[in-house]
């Protein structure tokens, strides 16, 4: 295959098992990638290179955001959404090509969970599951799963536009075609055992006739609004409840020392509303947040958070009471040396004031609307787990108290 862009600039990719031709006979660059269109194509059509250079690409994007929010103060529930405005659109371009590449739908999941690793402050290798941590950043969808819609979109512009069209022509002779094409990988994807029903191509949609079909390739205004429906009342609802099984299974398991279940106190698929981008929690709001969002996906000590690399299940001793083999719930269910913390959140928050269960509960779980009660609930958790590690650190150190 060979791609002429102007005069005297022209290369030749050897596809497949074809032999390698020498430069010097065909008087231009042989290579064996390309990027076309800024799809990177690779000889043997395996899309592996295109997938490392996404991640890539996705990984430096999602740091210069990063370092730019932290620069810049910008609130980590701002960062979080984003994500997904800025970066998750790099990795949707070529989604449709991204499939073809071996291992790529974990892949995608794993660089999805690096970036939420990575924006809570909680370590490369630390256990924490997947669907809590998305939940935890604002993020409804595993990233292979808007891959995969994505993509089948894309096969769905390729059936709508007109017949003479080069894209629809390809589709045609790949329909054709008796071997292994994109076409038959993306009609595999839409009949993939995970799915609760088979996706159905928009020209097979009961929802889509061949009068709606008709129009669609008259005009490209009417074409995109097919498409716009078909992606979210044929698509979407299909693919979000695979994502829903999903997040429903993982969030039904304890967290570790708390003893709670995720979902009993946080509804799958709720949304924070869009006050908490703008939440106030003083100095260190980076700090306070995070502390607050790893121990809801984890239940553990976030001790990373304030510079190790640890989150143990309980610390060996209260640094307050001598309580031993202490969990997160500790401190936040009224040890003498974090009580003033519970007495300043009642003070703001209505909660019991002779219960310290469901003012924990609260502090952790609940979702206010109002900003200030959410902010008081993150300031309440992240003040008391702060006093005893700071605590502890100065016993172990043999500072003062």
């Amino acid at each position: 295959m060979a791609f002429n862009y102007s005069i005297s600039k022209t290369v030749v990719l050897c596809l497949f098992a074809s032999v390698r031709v020498d430069a010097s006979l065909v008087g231009c660059l042989v290579v064996d990638t390309k990027k076309i269109l800024g799809i990177l194509f690779d000889a043997p059509l395996s899309f592996g290179p295109l997938l490392e250079s996404v991640l890539s690409i996705a990984w430096s994007s999602f740091q210069s955001l990063f370092y730019a929010a932290q620069s810049g103060g910008f609130s980590l529930p701002l960062l979080l959404d984003e994500v997904e405005s800025r970066i998750v659109p790099l990795v949707l371009f070529p989604a449709a090509f991204l499939l073809c590449a071996e291992g790529a739908l974990d892949a995608l999941d794993r660089l999805q969970l690096r970036w939420a690793r990575a924006a809570l402050g909680m370590p490369a290798c630390s256990e924490a599951r997947h669907a809590l941590l998305l939940l935890q950043c604002n993020w409804p969808y595993r990233l292979s799963t808007r891959v995969i819609e994505e993509a089948v979109v894309a096969l769905a512009r390729l059936r709508v536009l007109p017949e003479d069209a080069t894209g629809s022509r390809m589709l045609q002779a790949a329909q054709a075609h008796g071997t292994c094409t994109w076409l038959q990988k993306m009609q595999s994807v839409l009949n993939m055992s995970v799915l609760p029903e088979p996706i159905a191509e928009i020209h097979l949609h009961a929802a889509f006739g061949a009068e709606a079909l008709s129009s669609a390739r008259a005009c490209s205004e009417f074409r995109r609004q097919l498409l716009r429906r078909y992606r979210l009342q044929a698509v979407r609802p299909i693919l979000h409840a695979v994502d829903l099984q999903y997040f429903n299974a993982k969030t039904c398991l304890p967290l570790h020392a708390l003893n709670l279940v995720f979902s009993d106190f946080h509804r799958v698929g709720a949304r924070w509303c869009r006050s908490m981008r703008d939440i106030d929690l003083g100095s260190d709001p980076w700090v306070k947040f995070r502390c607050w969002a790893v121990i809801r996906c984890t239940g553990r000590w976030p001790l990373c958070v304030y510079g190790h690399h640890e989150l143990p299940r309980a610390m060996s001793t209260c640094p307050f009471c001598d309580a031993s083999e202490v969990g997160i719930d500790h401190p936040l269910l009224g040890c003498p040396g974090t009580v003033v913390f519970y007495v300043l959140l009642r003070s703001v928050v209505d909660v019991p004031a002779r219960n310290n269960g469901p003012a924990f509960l609260a502090a952790l779980f609940s979702e206010p609307a109002e900003s200030s009660a959410r902010s008081h609930h993150i300031r309440f958790v992240s003040s008391c787990v702060a006093a005893t590690i700071r605590k502890a650190c100065q016993s172990a150190c043999g500072g003062p108290a």
